[in-house]
């Protein structure tokens, strides 16, 4: 009590509801953080079953189903300079959610299945769907997304290296299946990377793989519609200076990629399969 030193073997919270508003502004000066009231913490399990929480308030409007979260040696403590190898101050995490829905630039995305492991090194995406805004709503002229995605697998995934310091490092990215539906905005965007930096400083993977994916471009009179598109990259790293490496080809060492049928509106063409390598 007098040290403000939260100590305990478990937290176990069951079934948990939870809506909340954020702020509207940021926090007045000399207000106070958590770690004022709680500077140090030790728990050696943790655990959420069957929890709910919705955000009010936002556009974003996140509603999260049937959330399960277990993490093991939590330890907090805000005179003590972070532990590097804790992910947000715990040992581990094991995290698993069911539908999920929120809106990220006028687009409506829902999951059905979250999975992450910490300890494991895995992140897994179960029947994601991303619909774009209605006919006369987001911004005129803008990307519009219309995603269908089965399946998402990361392996070999470096949790507390992407926590503390923005770098995501994983071995594997498998996406299955995915039917792409894509208008390109009408000012050509910037670079990945820099699209990337806001999150991220730097991705490092090993290896990415698209099996069996449907991508229809449009907007362009010549827009592309390709079929059962199955792509491997290897060795892709991204961030500014990787950008300028004349031995790279968008990011990676080398791609290899072949499809079913290729078709080109308003070109008169049988439509084509093809496979290519580059290294």
């Amino acid at each position: 009590q007098h040290q403000h030193w939260f100590r305990a073997d478990s937290l176990l919270v069951q079934n948990p509801q939870l809506t909340f508003t954020p702020a509207a502004q940021t926090a007045a000066k000399g207000s106070k953080s958590v770690a004022d009231y709680l500077p140090r913490l030790d728990l050696a399990h943790f655990a959420v079953r069957n929890g709910y929480v919705r955000v009010a308030g936002i556009a974003q409007a996140p509603i999260i189903r049937n959330m399960a979260v277990s993490a093991t040696h939590i330890h907090f403590n805000s005179a003590a300079a972070p532990d590097k190898q804790l992910v947000f101050f715990a040992k581990s995490w094991d995290v698993a959610l069911g539908r999920c829905q929120t809106t990220v630039a006028a687009h409506a995305l829902t999951l059905s299945i979250l999975n992450l492991s910490t300890t494991a090194g895995t992140f897994y995406l179960r029947s994601v769907r991303i619909r774009p805004p209605a006919p006369g709503q987001g911004k005129p002229g803008g990307m519009r997304v219309d995603l269908t995605l089965p399946s998402l697998a990361v392996t070999g995934l470096n949790a507390a290296l992407l926590q503390q310091y923005h770098h995501f490092q994983a071995s594997s990215l498998v996406l299955n299946s995915p039917k792409l539906n894509f208008t390109p905005p009408m000012q050509p965007p910037p670079p990945v990377w820099k699209l990337l930096s806001t999150f991220l400083r730097r991705s490092d993977l090993a290896q990415l793989q698209v099996h069996h994916a449907n991508v229809q471009v449009n907007r362009w009179r010549h827009s592309p519609d390709v079929h059962d598109l199955n792509v491997t990259g290897r060795a892709i790293r991204i961030d500014s200076l990787t950008a300028l490496e004349p031995r790279r080809i968008a990011y990676a060492l080398g791609w290899q990629a072949h499809s079913g049928y290729l078709s080109v509106p308003s070109i008169p063409m049988p439509k084509h399969c093809f496979s290519a390598t580059w290294c």
